[in-house]
């Protein structure tokens, strides 16, 4: 979600997602003793909109046939630059 975000595809519109622009600001990871990011997800369940949002992006990644977010999740198959 953060590449798609972060390269323009997504976009959260406040007047219907408060709850998930809630859980964009609060996700985080667990650190370990060094003060590092872990694997873990601090408080995963409370992120159940994140992860609905991640399953959904997935779907539409795997129906364009796009593997990435360079290109749109309308695109025709074939035309995604990493497939």
């Amino acid at each position: 979600m953060y590449g798609a975000i972060k390269r323009g595809k997504l976009f959260v519109f406040t007047t219907q997602m408060d709850g998930l622009l809630e859980e964009l600001g609060t996700y985080s990871r667990e650190l370990d003793e060094a003060g590092e990011p872990t694997e873990k997800i601090e408080d995963k369940e409370t992120y159940h909109r994140l992860d609905g949002a991640r399953y959904i992006l997935s779907y539409l990644l795997r129906r364009s046939g796009c593997r990435c977010w360079t290109c749109s999740v309308t695109s025709r198959r074939g035309s995604c630059p990493s497939s």
